[in-house]
C-alpha cells in the first residue's frame, strides 16, 4: 500500500504528516508507531513504487544524511531489521543503493547483529532473522556468511516453535499470521535468488496458508482476534498470488461446515446459503 503521497508527505495510520527536517524523524509529538512506520520504507516496494522511485532515491540519502548512526527510532531492532529487508528488496528490483546507502546498510546490519531481540521473541525475533539472512546473501564480503549463519540459525530454532502443527502462527492473531507467512515466502524467494537452497519447506508454507485462509470471511479479510486490524498486514488472495508465483500449488477455499483448528484453539463455522 502507499505511503509516500508527495516528497516529504507519508500517510500511516490514516495519519498524513510531512517530514521536513531531521527532528521529524523522531518527533515526540507523534505516536512512536506512526514513526516506527515511517523508517521501515516500506513504500520502497509498494504499489506503484517504480513511479515514486527518485523520491525514494532521495529519502535513503536523506535518512542517512539525517539519522546517525544509533540515535533514534530508526535504529531500533525491529525498524532496522524492516528497512534492511526493504532497502535491499528495492535494490534486487532496479532500485539504485548509492555507494554511501551500501555503506549504511552494512552498518545496519551489522549494529542489528549485536541487539537482536531474544528478550522480545515472536515476530520480532524473526523479522530480525530474516534481515541477516537477506544481507548474508545479499553482501558479498566474509562478515556477510557469519550474518547468514546467525540468521539462519535463529529462524531453525524458532520455526519449530512459534509455527504450530496446524499452521499457524503462535501468537494466535490472524494479521501477525499474514505478516510471518509473507516473511516466509521472502525468504523462500532470496533463497531461490541467490542459490542458498530449500530454507523453508513447502509444507510449511502450505499449512500456513491454509490456516489463514480458514481465519478469512468468505471476502477474504481476516477475523480481528489478538491485535488483529486491517491494511497492515497482506491480504490472503496477495499472499496467494505470491506463493504462486513460487511454484506452489492454486490455493483451495476452507470447505464449508466445521473447521477446527486444534493447536491454535479456534474453530470455523460456515453455513452457505443459497439464493432463495
Amino acid at each position: 500500500m502507499q505511503s509516500m503521497v508527495a516528497e516529504d508527505t507519508f500517510v500511516f495510520l490514516s495519519e498524513s504528516r510531512t517530514v521536513v527536517n531531521k527532528v521529524a524523524w523522531n518527533d515526540s509529538a507523534v505516536e512512536k508507531l506512526w514513526l516506527y512506520n515511517l523508517h521501515y520504507f516500506d513504500d520502497l516496494n509498494a504499489a506503484g513504487a517504480a513511479n515514486r522511485r527518485e523520491w525514494h532515491m532521495r529519502l535513503v540519502e536523506r535518512w542517512i544524511e539525517e539519522n546517525p548512526p544509533g540515535y533514534g527510532n530508526g535504529w531500533e531492532p525491529y525498524p532496522i531489521s524492516l528497512r534492511i529487508v526493504n532497502w535491499i528488496k528495492w535494490a534486487m528490483g532496479g532500485g539504485a543503493l548509492s555507494s554511501r546507502a551500501i555503506a549504511s546498510l552494512a552498518i545496519q546490519v551489522r549494529f542489528l547483529s549485536e541487539r537482536l531481540e531474544f528478550h522480545l521473541l515472536g515476530n520480532h525475533l524473526l523479522a530480525n532473522a530474516k534481515a541477516l539472512i537477506f544481507a548474508g546473501a545479499f553482501f558479498e564480503q566474509e562478515e556477510a556468511g557469519e550474518w547468514l549463519t546467525k540468521g539462519l540459525a535463529i529462524l531453525r530454532r524458532e520455526m519449530p516453535e512459534q509455527i504450530l502443527a496446524d499452521g499457524g502462527h503462535f501468537e494466535r492473531s490472524p494479521m501477525y499470521h499474514a505478516v510471518i507467512l509473507e516473511d516466509m515466502l521472502d525468504i523462500e524467494n532470496i533463497a531461490n535468488a541467490y542459490g542458498l537452497g530449500v530454507i523453508i519447506e513447502a509444507g510449511v508454507v502450505d499449512k500456513m496458508r491454509d490456516w489463514l485462509a480458514t481465519m478469512c470471511h468468505p471476502d477474504g479479510e481476516i477475523a480481528f482476534f489478538n491485535d488483529a486490524a486491517f491494511g497492515i498486514a497482506p491480504r490472503l488472495m496477495a499472499l496467494s498470488e505470491y506463493a504462486q508465483r513460487l511454484k506452489h500449488p492454486v490455493h483451495q477455499a476452507p470447505s464449508h461446515g466445521v473447521l477446527q483448528l486444534v493447536e491454535s484453539g479456534y474453530v470455523r463455522l460456515e453455513k452457505k446459503t443459497p439464493f432463495s
